[in-house]
């Protein structure tokens, strides 16, 4: 088979997978981008600058979602909290009632 046969015979195979299948284009895998809506993704931006790095209180967390204008109220925040613990993203140290949270090494 010569060469010029076998890419017209190309050709055509793509034609057709095209008429019955549309015509595909090449999808592109990019990593997931993270995303910082609601408080919790306010919580993984804090994360992400590090705030965790020491120990913090729920109200410093709570405080400090505040300024970077995640306004949510403390029963919310608390929560995206607990599931970050939960999730083993961070650990808790000290006594109950009086819980410190650090990210986990």
């Amino acid at each position: 088979m010569d060469v010029d046969k076998q890419i017209d015979i190309e050709k055509r195979i793509k034609k057709l997978e095209e008429a019955v299948f549309g015509k595909q284009q090449k999808q592109i895998v990019s990593k997931k981008e993270e995303s910082y809506k609601g408080p919790s993704g306010g919580l993984k931006l804090l994360i992400s600058e590090s705030f965790f790095n020491v120990p913090r209180s729920f109200k410093e967390f709570h405080s400090e979602l505040q300024k970077k204008a995640y306004h949510y109220n403390e029963k919310t925040t608390e929560k995206a909290l607990r599931d970050a613990y939960n999730k083993k993203l961070l650990t808790r140290v000290g006594k109950k009632g009086d819980y410190k949270y650090v990210v986990r090494k």
